[in-house]
């Protein structure tokens, strides 16, 4: 055991002070510069099972939760099926999956045209990917091009050298499989074997599964741990992919959420990215679907994006609502960044979408607790109806963040006079 993860145990009794003091309140963070792998798996398992209501006398039941039921159906991994030319369509399917495909080196998956060009997806896109589609039977693959596509993206990670190790190829390919199974619609209608069922997997699965599988590896990774994984992918992806995967919904998302939150919250920005002149809607999702569907991992630091992650793991707030607010967090925090965009005469909406999707390139050094922090002030009045106060905690926020140094040195002076005058 860690020095951090003693320290939180001795530090919070219950999983809620965890949330509440450790999490929102930012005092986790302050203990370490940067929470190592092992202490942050330990967190997000602490958050997702553990029980409030626990009976001391029986210490084998700490971990009892609704999510346990879950947890504990994910036993035992259904091994991928080997396909090949030679499967007959109708071979029986428990033959199948007993039978695990062996990892493909890249260079045997990537495909090369009649002119030289790789052909990186086996599936060609005949709809564009912002039309209101609906009907989603598009959304799903077969098995085959589902299994191809998988390996390619994974054989593409760059986010650490372990990814090109087959071993781990072949482990995130299963649970990766797993997850298109468990969460498969097809699995409602009886008698459909795995090799016939149509899955949804989406390119962007594996990004978030990569960073969830490097919290908790090691070269000793044990079946719990593995289960742990795909644990916390399910109940992480499952609420992104029925949002922000499935267009439609992501449109939605759009219109209900994020549209009305940001005008709610700061007129202004919102008029910079939805000017009544022009029609935008479309255009600021070339954005939104990187920003919500890899949950950040393009725009922040990844030690940013880690503690976004544990406070969007606290299931705190809905997932659609969280990452609305703390996308508009991040606009307001970087205002004056976007207003001289906007009144810049030489410069349009184009270059505004650029700046948001070089986001990472453009913007260094944010707050990110303080960003957190203004997304729960948000989620909690949006969710509790209190819409007017939205304007006021922005205002807030940037009087407090972007007041003269002076100032605010003179009033935390004055402030802590006071303090201590009430205590006297």
């Amino acid at each position: 055991m860690t020095e951090l993860t003693q320290l939180i145990i001795d530090t919070y009794k219950t999983r809620e002070q965890l949330i509440q003091n450790g999490i929102w309140g930012g005092e986790l963070y302050k203990h370490v510069k940067i929470i190592n792998n092992h202490d942050r798996s330990w967190i997000w398992k602490t958050l997702l099972l553990h029980s409030e209501n626990q009976d001391d006398s029986n210490k084998d039941k700490k971990y009892i939760t609704n999510d346990s039921f879950l947890f504990d159906s994910l036993d035992n991994l259904v091994p991928v099926p080997l396909l090949s030319p030679i499967t007959k369509k109708n071979e029986d399917a428990d033959q199948l999956q007993n039978t695990t495909l062996a990892f493909t080196p890249i260079k045997q998956i990537v495909k090369i045209g009649n002119k030289g060009i790789r052909k990186l997806t086996p599936k060609e896109t005949h709809l564009h990917p912002l039309t209101n589609h609906e009907d989603e039977d598009d959304y799903g693959m077969n098995i085959s091009d589902t299994l191809e596509i998988i390996d390619l993206d994974l054989s593409r990670l760059i986010v650490s050298p372990i990814f090109q190790d087959p071993k781990v190829h072949a482990l995130m390919r299963q649970i990766m499989f797993n997850y298109l199974l468990l969460t498969n619609e097809d699995k409602q209608r009886k008698n459909i074997p795995i090799v016939d069922q149509i899955y949804r997997y989406r390119q962007g699965f594996h990004e978030i599964l990569s960073i969830i599988f490097l919290q908790f590896y090691d070269s000793n990774l044990n079946n719990i741990e593995i289960k742990f994984i795909l644990f916390i992918f399910i109940k992480l992806m499952v609420p992104l992919q029925r949002t922000f995967y499935i267009e439609k919904n992501l449109l939605n998302w759009q219109n209900n959420y994020f549209i009305k939150l940001l005008k709610l919250s700061s007129p202004q920005i919102y008029s910079i990215f939805y000017p009544t002149t022009t029609n935008t809607n479309h255009t600021n999702l070339i954005w939104l679907i990187r920003w919500t569907r890899l949950l950040f991992l393009r725009e922040l630091p990844i030690q940013d994006c880690l503690i976004v992650w544990d406070h969007i793991l606290t299931f705190s707030y809905p997932v659609d609502s969280m990452v609305a607010c703390i996308i508009i967090a991040i606009l307001i925090t970087v205002r004056k960044n976007l207003i001289e965009i906007y009144q810049d005469n030489e410069m349009d909406n184009d270059d505004l979408i650029e700046f948001m999707l070089q986001f990472d390139k453009h913007i260094k050094n944010l707050n990110i607790l303080k960003i957190c922090e203004l997304a729960g002030s948000l989620c909690e009045s949006w969710e509790n109806g209190n819409w007017k106060d939205l304007s006021k905690i922005v205002t807030n926020y940037i009087n407090q963040n972007e007041m003269d140094p002076n100032r605010k040195r003179l009033e935390d002076k004055l402030k802590q006079r006071v303090q201590r005058s009430l205590n006297k």
